[in-house]
């Protein structure tokens, strides 16, 4: 170092001119009677014990550790809306912070991100729509294949006479029992018609009348009962006499008889007639709250309805609703959670429906609105409320709709997809109360769900 010294303008000015040599020099002796190294001086270097995480459709959590020199600081910041933090959100030196996933109600999948100490870290979660593949061809119903389960399917295809079981494990998962052949073309009706807490089949033949009642063994197969009606009837399981056994009733669309079929528990029947008009169709549910299956009969026609209440011995007591218009779709629930079965109207062609809410005298109260058209409508309730919800899908764009009741002729929505071309069952797969979707494609054998959540 040196001073130069003059003189300008006859101003003194001193000027110090520093050896940048010197410096260093002397920056490095004191780090050496300091003990210290250069790298001391708290240059900060993060690491991450993972960088990334999987989590499923339920939510869940991850713990990261962050390897760092004592003193640095460092933060935790979600850049997702469904992504938080919920340990760990600010911290000094080493440490943990836990990163976690809301539930994800939409049935694809999604990524998520969170800062972590200036690194990012990804969270991937499954979405809600699980897919597989069987054979196609199927015709599926629900039903408890034991008591205090989840629901099961019934599969079985028409045209070849082969069925099978798959039985619920209750996590989205199935568990099948060998494939079995039949003849074709049984109609399917389950129900337990012994009242020993397994769902039993029935099996009819349309045209020739033949009939098989399948009672459940519990080991996979049944106990059967044969015998012969007519051919043409339509049947609808009810409970109609308050015996607790799953009953039918056999309607003939031709001719306007209305037979109340009286399970008797060992794959026979009692009968009580009623007679009607032809030309109706039967909606069961138990409409002004006695316990009973009543029948809602409906002419898709002319638009006329009748209320059948049944009487308790198989036979049906009739009330005129009068003319409605035609070629209403119709589901029946408990929309409002009252304990009486209501009617929901869905019109595919020009969108309107109605919430025919019943009145424990007969009757309904109607609520109506307007929804686009081509809508497939299916009941349950998929929020555990103890509502009946309405299920929409659209098989040309895969478009859904969970339709909320509100108790009151409303609805609440929240909008879904599912895949193309499916038919849908509506039923409660993992036993938690909440009726889940279950699709199926017959031509190609793909399937897929929806749990509730």
């Amino acid at each position: 170092m040196r001073v130069n010294r003059r003189i300008d303008n006859l101003t003194a000015r001193h000027e110090i001119v520093v050896n940048p040599k010197l410096v260093v020099a002397g920056l490095m002796m004191g780090w050496l009677l300091s003990g210290m190294r250069p790298a001391d001086a708290q240059t900060c270097t993060y690491t991450l014990s993972h960088t990334s995480a999987s989590m499923s459709v339920d939510g869940g959590s991850s713990i990261v550790s962050v390897v760092t020199a004592p003193g640095c600081a460092w933060t935790s910041v979600s850049q997702t809306s469904w992504v938080g933090v919920s340990t760990g959100a600010s911290n000094n030196g080493p440490g943990t912070t836990t990163v976690f996933a809301t539930p994800n109600t939409d049935t694809t999948a999604r990524v998520g991100f969170v800062t972590i100490a200036g690194r990012r870290f990804t969270v991937t979660q499954a979405g809600s729509l699980v897919a597989g593949s069987w054979d196609g061809g199927w015709s599926l119903t629900a039903l408890h294949l034991s008591p205090a389960r989840p629901h099961d399917l019934f599969l079985y295809s028409r045209a070849a006479g082969t069925w099978l079981e798959a039985v619920s494990r209750g996590d989205g998962n199935w568990t099948y029992t060998p494939a079995s052949a039949w003849s074709p073309a049984w109609g399917v009706t389950t129900g337990d018609l012994d009242n020993d807490g397994y769902d039993d089949l029935h099996l009819y033949n349309t045209d020739d009348g033949t009939y098989f009642v399948c009672l459940n063994d519990r080991a996979g197969g049944f106990r059967y009962t044969s015998s012969r009606w007519d051919g043409g009837w339509v049947i609808t399981p009810g409970h109609f006499n308050g015996d607790r056994l799953k009953d039918l009733a056999l309607y003939n669309p031709t001719t306007g008889l209305l037979v109340g079929a009286l399970s008797r528990g060992d794959g026979t029947f009692a009968y009580a007639v009623t007679t009607v008009s032809p030309g109706f169709l039967m909606y069961p549910g138990d409409m002004n709250g006695d316990g009973l299956t009543d029948l809602l009969a409906y002419n898709p026609t002319t638009g006329a309805v009748w209320q059948a209440f049944s009487t308790g011995a198989g036979g049906f007591a009739l009330a005129s609703l009068g003319i409605w218009s035609a070629s209403w779709t119709i589901v029946m629930g408990d929309l409002n959670g009252d304990g009486l079965a209501d009617a929901f109207l869905y019109n595919v062609t020009s969108g309107a429906f109605f919430q025919g809410l019943a009145k424990s005298g007969g009757g309904f109260n109607m609520f109506g609105g307007t929804w686009s058209s081509g809508w497939r409508v299916a009941p349950g309730d998929v929020n555990g409320d103890g509502r009946a919800d309405i299920v929409l899908y659209n098989p040309t764009t895969g478009v859904a709709f969970k339709c909320f009741s509100d108790g009151a002729g409303g609805f609440t929505y929240s909008s879904f997809m599912l895949p193309e071309s499916r038919q849908i069952v509506i039923l409660d797969m993992n036993g938690d109360g909440r009726d889940d979707l279950f699709t199926y494609d017959a031509a190609i054998g793909g399937w897929a769900y929806v749990i509730s959540r």
